[in-house]
Order: structure tokens, then sequence, then C-alpha cells
């Protein structure tokens, strides 16, 4: 299969610090994968390297319907490839402040 891992492994730790805080802390590991090249060496087949990424996500709640959050995705800055010749993004960050209904 093509961009599909060998091995991909998810594991989450999750942990409510106060009532209204929660923490998780989101481990991804994903094995060696197949893809195809492009024209500059005729479509082969090409092998993406395995990589793990770390990322972690906080949330506040106030009152009864807000939510205040906060994510740091890829905390380590990991270079990879999910496709041939395609990078990812770098670290990333994330704050927001949402009501619930």
């Amino acid at each position: 299969m093509v961009r599909v891992p060998r091995h991909a492994v998810t594991s989450a730790i999750a942990y409510k610090t106060k009532n209204n805080l929660n923490n998780k802390l989101l481990i991804k590991y994903s094995g060696e994968t197949r893809d195809y090249g492009n024209t500059n060496n005729s479509f082969a087949d090409q092998i993406l390297d395995d990589y793990i990424t770390f990322n972690y996500f906080v949330d506040y709640k106030l009152y009864d319907q807000y939510k205040v959050y906060f994510s740091a995705k890829n905390i380590l800055d990991e270079n990879y490839e999910q496709a041939y010749q395609y990078s990812t993004l770098g670290r990333s960050f994330n704050i927001g402040f949402r009501k619930e209904y």
C-alpha cells in the first residue's frame, strides 16, 4: 500500500490537574512508509523514514459554557514527510476561546 506506514502507534496521556483544567500529551510513531516518486526518478518507489511526534493540548473550562484552550503540535520540531518530497509543518501553536452550547 502507498502512504500507509508499516507500523503506527499512537498513545495519549491525559491528566486532569484541577476540576476545570485538562492536559493531554499525544505521542505518535509512524514507521517506514512506501510512496511513489515523481518524474525526476521515473516514479520509482521511495521509502520514507519513520518519525515520532509529540503534541500537547490543554483546556480550561470557565464557568459552564466557555473554554480557553492551547495546543503545541510537533513540540520537538521533527522534520518528516508523509508524502515524497512534501515536508510537513514544523512546530506550531494554537490558542483559542470557545463557547459551548
